[in-house]
């Protein structure tokens, strides 16, 4: 997420001194936190419908024996 913020930051940095006007900032700031909250949105949808431990894993039971055995 800091990488993706960070390249916003340059690219703002390398094209706002082109325009004059401060609402392209504002706009720019509210399609990234618009698309941002779209992503996020889609993503815990999708997270939702699948399950977050593995299905049909023939080694599924040996590797939560080895966790239970070692101490992890």
């Amino acid at each position: 997420m800091l990488i993706i913020a960070m390249r916003a930051v340059d690219l703002l940095w390398m094209l706002a001194p082109a325009f004059d006007h401060r609402m392209w900032i504002l706009m720019d700031l509210a399609a990234l936190i618009g698309f941002g909250g779209l992503w996020l949105a889609f993503f815990t949808w999708q997270l939702g419908k699948r399950p977050l431990i593995p299905i049909n894993d023939p080694q599924f039971e040996s590797t939560l024996e080895q966790m239970h055995a070692g101490g992890h």
